[in-house]
């Protein structure tokens, strides 16, 4: 709902019409005034995104992302698809051996000049680690872990992982890994 009021200028002595703010009429709140901060964030150059298709993972195997941070913390947002039985497992205070392929990642301004102070890398070798968070991604069609609710704030200059194991003892299973962000 939005109200109209006549405002009569002081000088000229003209009146004219203007338009105020819209509002729900029900609650009382701005309708499309507040701008969602990732949105914002796109719109200054500053969010960031990374997959990879993994492709078959066997049963028992695992697949994974690193995540390399910069010197300004990442807000994290994690994406998980899979065609089978996933345990997905976000670690810290680990050794990596080998970072694995880097990852290419966009910024998702497509005109912006700003590049990603995170490192992102494909099948890292990590070991001694500690586990921070663990779900699972259970087999169906459309199997998704949509952590992009979720963020997550990685420390400056910090090391992470994501590790995929497929859990299903049926074979080998699909699946997709992806992260997005901004640097703060």
């Amino acid at each position: 709902m939005t109200e109209t009021y006549r405002i009569i200028d002081d000088e000229t002595g003209e009146s004219r019409d203007i338009a105020c703010l819209e509002y729900d009429a029900t609650t009382g709140a701005l309708v499309g005034v507040v701008t969602p901060l990732e949105h914002a964030r796109v719109h200054d150059g500053n969010l960031f995104h990374a997959s990879v298709y993994a492709g078959l993972i066997e049963a028992a195997g695992s697949t994974g992302l690193a995540f390399s941070v910069g010197d300004a913390d990442a807000h994290v947002r994690l994406g998980v698809s899979s065609a089978g039985n996933f345990q997905i497992e976000l670690l810290d205070e680990f050794a990596c051996s080998d970072n694995g392929a880097a990852v290419a990642s966009s910024n998702m301004h497509r005109g912006s000049a700003s590049t990603a102070g995170m490192a992102v890398y494909l099948n890292p070798v990590v070991t001694g680690s500690s586990l921070v968070s663990d779900d699972l991604v259970p087999a169906g069609r459309g199997s998704v872990l949509d952590l992009r609710d979720s963020e997550w704030i990685l420390e400056s200059s910090g090391s992470y992982a994501l590790r995929a194991t497929n859990v299903d003892s049926s074979g080998s299973a699909a699946i997709g890994l992806s992260v997005e962000w901004y640097e703060v």
